[in-house]
């Protein structure tokens, strides 16, 4: 006999499911990851502009022109156990994001920051990627400063940042790298940059001139206090001991750093102004990642929600439980040392962020519940 479906029952259950969707995490994805192999430069564009949000970097002032999280390659192994390559990684923050996307291999990233300056930056990273064929170069001409003579492929990244310790900028170097960043984003890539965009650019490169490996997070030395560009990346999977462990970050070897220009040179990062708990960037993340057949395998977070208010956090929680998840995909987070409590600060330790992870369908899960209002701060999972 079939079924003659009338009335409230078909009403009843399209309800139900659209509760269901509603309150539980996006844990199903297609069979067949469809994502690009390589993005077009308008297809880069159109991204870009249909996922990003306005910005509102009024509610977050600083300047991060590099990353402040001296220990953020601790939870590499943990996330590397827990995770595929593959996939599509989403993170926050400018060049720490290469280090992961190095250490994890996804098939595509988005970065999200509230931050425009923060894109342009990316952008400006995206620029040198394609400039330089090797780690030397990209240093080189990163911060204005000629390359060293006897650096190969097999120089430790101690090494290679050292040669570069007391070498002055090059004036020359400065303003023939800077006009070839502007006609790559503007001629090649024909980003829509306007003026505004340009001279941010313009200041941020200036500030790796003046700073070299020793920019922080404020920018030059004269001005800046704390962790450098040189400590993050020589850092390692157990920095604060003894021995710092593997070194994971992009400039450590030339294999991670073709992979990250790689990624690049396909327009495969891609930068985007977006609110953690506004209503566009996340949301359309996950649906261009579901529309693919794919999976957010890393959520990097960095403290971020620390930012928002109660419902703000709301928002956030609820953007991220409309991506696409499984059981693996994992939230790397930051937070200080009286956050995690005492007892889990490593001895040796120098005060600053450390990075922990969580599951994400774990975090949705208890939020759901409300049980938490935010992520747990006796998190177990803190690599020591």
């Amino acid at each position: 006999m079939r079924a003659v479906w009338s009335g409230a029952w078909p009403r009843l259950i399209l309800a139900t499911i659209a509760l269901c969707a509603l309150l539980f995490p996006m844990a199903q994805f297609n069979a067949a990851d469809s994502l690009p192999a390589e993005l077009g430069n308008e297809s880069f564009r159109k991204i870009i502009s249909d996922l990003s949000e306005p910005e509102a970097a009024s509610r977050y002032i600083a300047n991060n022109f590099v990353s402040n999280e001296l220990y953020f390659q601790t939870v590499i192994p943990l996330v590397r156990a827990r995770t595929k390559p593959g996939g599509v990684y989403v993170g926050v923050g400018p060049e720490q994001n290469f280090t992961y996307i190095a250490a994890f291999r996804p098939h595509m990233a988005f970065v999200i920051d509230i931050r425009r300056q923060n894109m342009l930056e990316l952008l400006m990273y995206k620029a040198l990627f394609e400039m330089a064929d090797n780690r030397a170069d990209f240093v080189s001409i990163l911060f204005s400063r000629k390359r060293p003579a006897a650096l190969g492929d097999a120089t430790a990244v101690d090494d290679l940042l050292a040669r570069f310790e007391n070498t002055a900028p090059d004036d020359g170097l400065y303003t023939a790298n800077l006009a070839s960043i502007e006609d790559r984003l503007l001629n090649e890539h024909k980003l829509s940059l306007s003026t505004e965009d340009i001279a941010g650019i313009r200041k941020i490169y200036t500030e790796f001139r003046d700073g070299g490996i020793a920019i922080s997070i404020n920018g030059p030395s004269g001005r800046a206090t704390g962790i450098t560009f040189q400590h993050l990346m020589t850092a390692g999977d157990t920095q604060g001991h003894a021995d710092p462990g593997s070194r994971h970050s992009f400039l450590a070897t030339e294999d991670d750093y073709r992979f990250v220009r790689s990624m690049q040179q396909k327009n495969l990062v891609v930068p985007l102004v977006g609110d953690f708990s506004g209503p566009t960037a996340i949301r359309a993340v996950g649906t261009f990642v579901r529309e693919h057949g794919s999976i957010v395998n890393v959520f990097y977070m960095s403290n971020v929600t620390g930012y928002l208010d109660a419902s703000q956090r709301g928002v956030f929680f609820d953007s991220v439980r409309t991506m696409p998840l499984d059981q693996s995909s994992t939230f790397i987070r930051a937070a200080g040392p009286p956050a995690l409590g005492k007892q889990r600060v490593p001895p040796g330790r120098l005060e600053g962020y450390f990075s922990s992870i969580v599951p994400m369908l774990e975090v949705l899960e208890e939020v759901r519940k409300g049980h938490i209002q935010f992520i747990p701060q006796d998190i177990d999972r803190i690599s020591y």
